[in-house]
């Protein structure tokens, strides 16, 4: 193996990667910031009405900081929340999107 191959090795492997992360990896739909100020629209494009329900469980629940993502996966949106907003209190962002989702 000389230097050509070392090249054509690293190229695959690039390429076998990036492709994994184009295929399998998650895609953002959107992504909602929690702020001590409230909710904010960071990315994409959340339902109608959500960042706002967003902000006012985030302040009923005290919630300073954090960051929603909606996530397509196998055809259908997870909500994936950061660590900041903890998982008893995750359950009310999911009922706020339920309501609000696209149908």
């Amino acid at each position: 193996g000389g230097p050509v191959d070392v090249i054509i090795f690293i190229v695959v492997v690039a390429a076998l990667v990036f492709t994994g992360v184009f295929v399998f990896g998650r895609s953002d739909l959107f992504v909602i910031r929690l702020t001590a100020s409230g909710a904010r629209k960071h990315r994409g494009d959340p339902p109608k009405g959500f960042v706002d329900d967003c902000g006012d469980i985030a302040r009923a629940r005290k919630i300073k900081a954090g960051e929603i993502h909606g996530v397509r996966k196998l055809g259908r949106v997870k909500l994936r929340f950061s660590k900041d907003i903890a998982p008893h209190h995750q359950q009310n962002f999911r009922n706020a999107y339920a309501l609000r989702k696209k149908k």
